[in-house]
């Protein structure tokens, strides 16, 4: 999809969902209006990443990292890069991974300032333009992983799904770490605002957990993102299966 204006047909299905149409198929005005905003934001987008692999270390043994924010039974402690995390969360994430991918990704200065144009003149395509980027940028880091996948260390390796700051207790402002470690502001242009968002807006942080097949609680699994990852079970967006 990356050199054409025409949606698949599951990225529609998706961008209906992210509009709350859940299983019921849009009205023939509003899939008009997606392809319309669709072929536009595919113009704009300058999908940009950045990523380096960084080893696992599980520090479950050591109590050292904890500090107090930090619950004092919180199970999920690692070491990546020399950071110490404690997340449950990413811990049970990166369950069998001894290495992982820190991935930084945008969609471009140009979809921000589309979604500005939109706003000033058609609420309604500016609803649609959320959902088709949070699409594309989805369908870009999903060609990621597949481009990673392909790279001769990873052969007969499997992919846990993409976990990002934010997602259950894993804190949102390791994204500003992630932002240092792989220089993402000056290589790709994307950085953090004052109060602490990414800018461009359709960008994301993410680990990538790496294991071998025999390591991993979903043997055989090469990729497993989305809502059938996800914890949590009452989110309207949920794609049921």
């Amino acid at each position: 999809m990356a050199d054409s204006k025409i949606l698949s047909e599951q990225d529609k299905k998706e961008i209906a969902r992210y509009l709350g149409y859940g299983k019921v198929k849009p009205d023939p005005e509003t899939e008009s209006l997606i392809d319309i905003v669709a072929e536009e934001a595919i113009s704009a987008v300058e999908f940009r990443r950045i990523y380096i692999s960084a080893p696992v270390l599980d520090c479950a043994d050591d109590a050292s990292e904890l500090n107090a924010a930090d619950e004092p039974d919180a199970l999920g402690k690692l070491e990546i890069l020399g950071k110490r995390i404690s997340s449950t969360g990413l811990a049970r994430n990166l369950t069998g991974c001894d290495r992982c991918y820190i991935i930084a990704a945008s969609l471009g200065a140009e979809c921000d300032r589309l979604m500005a144009r939109y706003a000033s003149a058609s609420m309604a395509k500016a609803v649609v333009l959320q959902a088709v980027c949070t699409q594309l940028l989805e369908t870009r880091l999903n060609e990621l992983e597949r481009e990673l996948a392909d790279l001769p260390e990873n052969s007969g390796k499997i992919f846990r799904p993409r976990f990002s700051p934010g997602y259950g207790d894993l804190d949102i402002a390791l994204q500003g770490w992630i932002l240092k470690v792989l220089e993402a502001p000056k290589k790709i242009g994307l950085s953090l605002t004052q109060s602490k968002m990414l800018t461009p807006s359709k960008s994301v942080t993410a680990f990538l957990g790496v294991a071998r097949a025999d390591g991993c609680p979903e043997k055989g699994t090469v990729f497993e993102s989305g809502c059938s990852s996800c914890d949590k079970k009452d989110c309207a967006m949920r794609q049921e299966n």
